[in-house]
């Protein structure tokens, strides 16, 4: 999955012509997951922004980070605000799947863990 940070005081706007997502009503701290539509309101990708006060953490499928940053820069190109994209040089792994602990030699953590090992926020956001 690939990170990225909207910021500029019209990022709310702009988010919300991309996605089906209330973003204005969103609180800090509190994530969504939503769709990337295209002008027709076909999806393009599925998405997981995150409102962090003053600007918005955008993950990506790492499988379409070409496609959907070429989305997201045409769409800056239109767009008449102040809005600015930052790709974050970091990854990030998701391991999902409803059996995905059994099946798995991986140790999980648990949302619920008080003692997470530093740099690992496990149902949260930072």
């Amino acid at each position: 999955l690939i990170d990225n940070r909207f910021t500029g005081r019209d990022r709310v706007a702009f988010l919300e012509r991309l996605v089906v997502a209330d973003l204005k009503n969103l609180p800090p701290g509190e994530a969504k997951l939503s769709v990337i539509t295209n002008d027709r309101g076909g999806i393009i990708d599925d998405t997981m922004l995150t409102n962090k006060g003053d600007w918005f953490y955008v993950v990506v499928n790492a499988g379409r980070t070409d496609a959907d940053l070429a989305h997201f820069r045409q769409q800056l190109q239109e767009f008449k605000g102040d809005v600015d994209l930052q790709v974050i040089d970091k990854s990030l792994l998701a391991l999902q799947g409803l059996h995905l602990e059994k099946k798995s030699r991986l140790t999980f953590l648990r949302s619920s863990s008080r003692k997470s090992p530093p740099g690992i926020y496990v149902g949260r956001s930072q």
